[in-house]
């Protein structure tokens, strides 16, 4: 792997507010975009880690293999939410109503199941971009890994079986709604049970891990990041709340969440970054326990992690979702299956893969520092990604005139500009320098 940690950062550590609002901007369009259909998990998560590494690094442990790795992590885990953030209310002023049917329940329903589901698709991507960053001592084994991996899925198992025991009780008029099947699915149910199930799953490993390593740090770092998806999920469904109680205000209360919830995130991992960075030397950074070996099995391992797992897979899927809704908003009716994106950006991915790597092509892209690549990636995946998202608003015509229900789009293209400029300022400064 890259040895990243021998070059110099690229933005640093001046100005921590400004920077802070930048990530908190930029994981808000990610995420917004996750929603949008023309992006997943992996695209919001990306930009956030290659932001990171402009910010924090060179590190050691910032790198396309790592990276690759908490961004599979992250996608793999991504569980359904079913109408579960139409429940929430505010105290005093609106009451939490399930979605669709007008039954009221506790204000609070909505902002505890989203907490519950904020730490279930952080679990195991957690481990890595809290605990695993952070960790001064090599305390941790392939073997650990793995364990963690049977203890977790085994733990997984175990606590869909507690769900179906207690949900019935801390959620007993929602439960009787999906079992029921009102809604003519037994989706909402189930996204509660098994965002319950991976929430419970983590602890026993988060307990193996401070005993097998003896180091309650590493555990306290991954539950934080884990608690940061909790309270965005949570705090920023006040959105939902505030337009479902009053339809009338044409608000986008679904998108102001998605956003919001990036928005969130971005600032809490950002200052818990800062934070856990101010006295920790960059060269005392240990090396992840494994690497690909540099055999015909590991570069196939290391192409589908570090390359494919961390960048492909999020461009194919913005790529389809992005020609899916101008194909949809041009009345044509085709539509690209995931298998077909995959297909068609392997057919171009590998050669030219194959050439880089024999330096036949970007030499000097290849020669590089980490960060340097992190700001070049990020400042060409940015646009790519709001064109596939703007692809069907713009063909649609709903973007013009100016309407409340563009709103978080607006906020969007606003975020952009801010984040574009930001980084090709800083890009242009670092190579002047």
């Amino acid at each position: 792997m890259e040895k990243s940690f021998e070059s110099k950062s690229i933005i640093g550590v001046r100005n921590k507010f400004g920077i802070t609002i930048i990530g908190a901007l930029l994981f808000g369009i990610g995420w917004h975009i996750r929603g949008s259909g023309t992006s997943d998990p992996t695209v919001a998560m990306l930009l956030l880690l290659l932001f990171l590494s402009i910010v924090f690094g060179p590190r050691k442990k910032f790198n396309p293999y790592i990276f690759g790795v908490i961004v599979i992590l992250f996608r793999v885990l991504r569980r359904g939410w079913g109408t579960l953030v139409g429940q929430a209310g505010i105290p005093w002023v609106y009451p939490g109503v399930y979605d669709r049917f007008g039954i009221i329940v506790p204000w609070w329903y909505g902002y505890f199941w989203l907490f519950v589901c904020g730490i279930a698709w952080s679990t195991l991507a957690a481990l890595f971009l809290g605990g695993y960053m952070f960790s001064r001592k090599n305390q941790y084994t392939l073997y650990d890994f793995w364990l963690s991996l049977v203890i977790f899925i085994a733990s997984w198992v175990l606590g869909i079986l507690i769900a179906r025991a207690i949900i019935p009780h801390i959620s007993p008029l929602t439960y009787q709604v999906y079992i029921n099947g009102l809604d003519g699915t037994a989706r909402n149910y189930k996204a509660m049970r098994d965002n319950f199930a991976v929430a419970f799953a983590i602890i026993p490993v988060l307990i193996y891990l401070g005993f097998a390593g003896k180091e309650c740090k590493f555990v306290g770092d991954s539950l934080m990041i884990m608690i940061f998806f909790g309270i965005g999920f949570s705090i920023a469904d006040v959105w939902q709340a505030i337009g479902r109680n009053n339809l009338d205000w044409g608000l986008p209360f679904w998108s102001l969440w998605e956003y919001f919830t990036g928005f969130v995130i971005g600032i809490l991992v950002m200052i818990f970054y800062y934070r856990k960075t101010r006295n920790q030397p960059q060269s005392a950074d240990i090396d992840f326990p494994y690497y690909p070996k540099n055999t015909m099995g590991g570069k196939i391992l290391t192409y589908l992690i570090a390359h494919l797992g961390l960048f492909l897979f999020g461009i194919q899927e913005s790529l389809r979702g992005g020609l899916n809704g101008a194909l949809e908003a041009l009345g044509i009716g085709f539509e690209l299956e995931t298998w077909m994106g995959i297909l068609i950006i392997l057919l171009l991915d590998i050669p030219l893969y194959t050439l880089y790597q024999k330096g036949l092509i970007f030499r000097k892209f290849k020669q590089r520092s980490f960060p340097e690549k992190s700001i070049i990636w990020l400042i060409s995946l940015l646009p790519f990604y709001m064109t596939c998202y703007l692809a069907r608003i713009i063909i649609s015509g709903t973007l013009f005139p100016l309407n409340i229900c563009a709103l978080v789009t607006y906020i969007d293209i606003v975020s952009f500009i801010i984040v574009e400029t930001y980084l090709i300022i800083n890009y242009i400064q670092h190579q002047n320098h």
